[in-house]
């Protein structure tokens, strides 16, 4: 009898043990698993064909970073800042005016000419009282151009330049003289030209516009350039 049950337990274990001994290699398997393989290395298309930048590149890249900071500093300091850097000399900074003011002198005196022609050869007596003021408003606005063209003389630089400077500030001295003998022609003859007088006060304005036309181009040849005008 004990044989009999020995026999039919050893039939109910034995497939038990084989089991367990079959599920053992699969449970230890997911309990330690292997390590994963290493990723491929990226290739070019997948990293968009990026290359590290050539040296030259490098300094190139540099010295534009410190160019940007450069005038990032500059215009920290300038205009961004709040502020207009100005000359220290305040000579400097008015003979600055002079191609303006110069400008209303020339005006005066065209606009004079203009006048005198129609008074004297059209025989429109009408303007005859227009003349002497514009011709004292050319007298007067010469005063500033005068002054700051002899302020700016101290700042001209260059061989060519100060040969000019002397020349043209000695004719636009004669413009003024012409105007200035021209108004005492006028008051002398209690703005009542007639003849003689009458031609030569012409003649002083007709030579004033001339001299301010070579002045000017001289002014011109000295900011512009020799080549500035073919004569």
């Amino acid at each position: 009898m004990r044989f009999l049950e020995q026999k039919r337990l050893m039939r109910n274990v034995i497939p038990f043990i084989a089991a367990m001994l079959l599920a053992a290699p699969s449970a230890f398997a997911q309990q330690d698993p292997s390590p994963p393989a290493p990723a491929p290395a990226p290739s070019g298309e997948e990293t968009g064909n990026k290359e590290r930048p050539a040296p030259s590149k490098v300094a190139h890249q540099l010295t534009d970073g410190a160019n940007l900071s450069a005038d990032d500093e500059s215009l920290s300091s300038g205009f961004g800042a709040g502020r207009i850097e100005l000359p220290v000399d305040s000579s400097d900074l008015i003979s600055r005016f002079h191609p303006v003011v110069v400008h209303l002198t020339i005006g005066w005196l065209f606009l004079l000419l203009i006048v005198d022609l129609m008074t004297f050869l059209g025989r429109m007596t009408e303007l005859r009282r227009a003349g002497p003021l514009l011709l004292l408003a050319t007298i007067l606005s010469a005063i500033p151009s005068l002054l700051t063209g002899l302020m700016r003389e101290d700042y001209v630089s260059g061989f060519f330049k100060q040969q000019l400077v002397g020349l043209h500030e000695n004719v636009m001295f004669a413009m003024i003289a012409a105007c200035v003998l021209a108004l005492i022609v006028r008051v002398r003859a209690r703005n009542r030209l007639k003849g003689g007088p009458a031609a030569l006060y012409l003649l002083l304005i007709v030579t004033a516009v001339f001299l301010v036309a070579i002045g000017g181009h001289l002014g011109a040849k000295m900011v512009y350039g020799p080549n500035y005008l073919p004569f």
